[in-house]
């Protein structure tokens, strides 16, 4: 769902499906060569992220109705996205436990992060982007320090996969 609660985005295998709240149009985006893994809006709900066993990224803007930007990572599927609070920061996990944070402003990659050993199921940015936490596949979670592109805790807390985590909004 949007952040204006306006638009709703779901996957159908490779196909990306963008549905208008109070409509029954539906506008279909095909680009993927495999299963769309994850999807993420940005610039307030007018464009989307699409990840992929592809071991793409697209960035679609919905105006436009076309992929506006194609990443290819060449380090695994992607199995995770997570946009920062300010939209500017994308960070893309694979199921090799590879992590990729990129300027959207700029496309440029503005750092990968390795230490999972195993899928990034989740990613959350902390509000000042200082900050990325992550979690894997390896029952690991990660506190990343993104300026430094340092590792600064590894946290082993749980006997089963981490797919799912939330940041306090204080941080």
């Amino acid at each position: 769902v949007s952040p204006n609660q306006k638009r709703l985005a779901y996957n159908e295998n490779q196909v990306l499906i963008v549905q208008e709240r109070d409509s029954l149009a539906t506008m279909r985006f095909e680009g993927h060569e495999q299963l769309l893994q994850d999807i993420v809006f940005y610039r307030g709900g007018m464009c989307i992220a699409t990840g992929s066993d592809d071991q793409n990224v697209k960035l679609w803007n919905i105006a436009q109705g076309q992929c506006i930007q194609t990443i290819n990572l060449n380090a695994g599927s992607v199995r995770s996205l997570q946009m920062s609070h300010h939209g500017t920061l994308l960070s893309v996990g694979t199921n090799k436990g590879c992590i990729t944070v990129y300027c959207l402003d700029t496309m440029e990659k503005k750092c990968a992060l390795h230490g999972h050993k195993d899928t990034v199921w989740s990613m959350h940015f902390s509000h000042d982007n200082q900050f990325l936490i992550s979690g894997s596949v390896d029952k690991k979670i990660m506190i990343w320090y993104l300026p430094q592109q340092a590792l600064v805790k590894k946290l082993k807390l749980h006997d089963a996969d981490v797919q799912s985590m939330s940041l306090h909004s204080t941080g």
